[in-house]
């Protein structure tokens, strides 16, 4: 479905880069696991649904698309008048209403335009676009032109590879992992582009080619830094490692405009005993060294909390005196241990990794 709505923009449509939450990627089609409490007259397979978003440019024009894709046994609604600006009918008896409307906040007037499906098989689609660069949050800015025409959302939403009942192809490349950044100030600090992440991946790439004997191996290719879903500025990577038997999450972050940490005083009666080492090197970057145990209790599918884990995890964080910050951390749930602070500083200290 991703791929189908992406290849089917227009020729002179560009989808803003972005982090894989953000790049028109849609998700499993999910639903909740039990009928305890749902809307009367809903049913499990009418509330599975996937959703997609993105930013879209055309001629130096941005606007926000968002589509929804769900099922339902309802009747079409009624065609009210002065409620839409069209109605069509497909050739399969598929019916997509059309809006094309404003709204108007403190005075900043935002373009809507929007197209749904009412397909014969069920299938609900839901086309949104508006003329900003985000979902309408106190940070958008508009651009005065709805990228899409309706006639374009129609193409999009009329698709039959976004059909409920389309199987999925053979072949089709797994999701794009989203990640997160760890949470700092980067207000002052410019959003990465695709150079700045391919540039980045290839040195990690020729960095794993490098390791010492001993190394983790991965669930994935080592050049997989995304665009962080929380912060555009920082690039970050998620992975499975496993030695043997044992197994550990390995994330890694990098993001620019950070200050150098200043060493804590570990007399002073405020210090709580993190980070465990401090470390300022020749080149004025500093290391810093932590560890910690902690416990989690993940939700299951219908909500309930599964039994508790214990879990260690283990992170080098160099901030470097041009403001670059890479931090890499390995966690595991014992009686699996995370990597030794001797690979993760490994990770941390690749030369080239600056956010210029």
């Amino acid at each position: 479905m991703s791929d189908a709505v992406k290849q089917a923009l227009p020729k002179d449509v560009e989808l803003k880069f972005a982090s894989p939450g953000n790049s028109l990627q849609f998700g499993p089609i999910s639903a909740p696991s039990n009928t305890d409490g749902l809307p009367e007259g809903f049913s499990l397979e009418e509330l599975a649904s996937t959703t997609a978003s993105g930013t879209l440019i055309r001629d130096g024009k941005i606007g926000a698309l968002s589509l929804m894709l769900h099922s339902s046994s309802d009747p079409i609604p009624s065609c009210v008048a002065g409620s839409l600006v069209e109605r069509r009918v497909l050739a399969d008896q598929s019916v997509v209403d059309l809006q094309d409307t404003w709204s108007e906040t403190n005075g900043v007037r935002t373009l809507n335009r929007s197209a749904m499906l009412y397909g014969v098989d069920g299938t609900r689609i839901q086309a949104y676009l508006n003329d900003t660069n985000n979902d309408g949050g106190p940070d958008a800015e508009s651009s005065g032109v709805v990228p899409l025409t309706l006639d374009e959302l129609v193409n999009l939403v009329e698709m039959p590879q976004l059909r409920i009942t389309t199987p999925v192809p053979p072949g089709t490349a797994p999701l794009s992992p989203g990640c997160h950044g760890i949470p700092r100030d980067s207000s002052d600090v410019a959003e990465l582009d695709r150079a700045t992440i391919e540039r980045l991946n290839a040195v990690l790439e020729i960095r794993w080619r490098a390791v010492p004997p001993g190394f983790p191996i991965l669930d994935a290719g080592p050049g997989a830094l995304t665009v962080a879903e929380n912060d555009r500025s920082t690039a970050c990577q998620r992975f499975l490692t496993r030695t043997g038997e044992n197994e550990s999450t390995l994330n890694m972050t990098i993001t620019g405009g950070q200050p150098l940490p200043a060493e804590p005083n570990k007399y002073d009666p405020s210090y709580y005993g993190h980070p465990l080492e401090f470390v300022t090197r020749p080149d004025g970057s500093v290391i810093e060294r932590d560890e910690r145990d902690y416990s989690t209790v993940p939700m299951t599918n219908d909500g309930s909390k599964a039994e508790s884990t214990q879990e260690t995890s283990r992170s080098v964080v160099v901030t470097c005196p041009n403001g670059t910050q890479v931090s890499v951390s390995s966690s595991a749930a014992i009686p699996n241990v995370p990597m030794t602070f001797e690979q993760l500083e490994f990770l941390a200290t690749t030369e080239g990794l600056e956010i210029r």
